[in-house]
């Protein structure tokens, strides 16, 4: 029997097929610190996180929608002292340190 060889694809997966991966506890908290603190894009969160812009412009919405994200905001503020939570208007920031 011959062993057969490994192929990596470089750029993009061609196999359409497979189910979108779920996003953890961790990455809802990293996406929300993006967005607050950074104003990060859901473009340049996708290109970070290797998923659809589409895909994860929903999730953001989603996150918005269910109250997640409030929820995530929340635990950020009470444990840790690094998250800086910046104002609808970006008028100043408010630290919760």
């Amino acid at each position: 029997m011959s062993k057969g060889k490994a192929v990596l694809h470089k750029g993009k997966n061609p196999d359409t097929t497979h189910p979108i991966r779920a996003y953890s506890d961790t990455t809802d908290m990293l996406i929300v610190q993006m967005i607050d603190e950074w104003n990060y894009t859901p473009a340049l969160i996708a290109a970070l996180l290797y998923r659809d812009k589409a895909d994860v412009a929903a999730h953001i919405a989603e996150l918005e929608r269910t109250g997640r994200a409030d929820d995530v905001r929340e635990f950020l503020r009470g444990n840790s002292s690094l998250y800086v939570y910046r104002t609808k208007n970006n008028k100043g920031r408010k630290s919760f340190a």
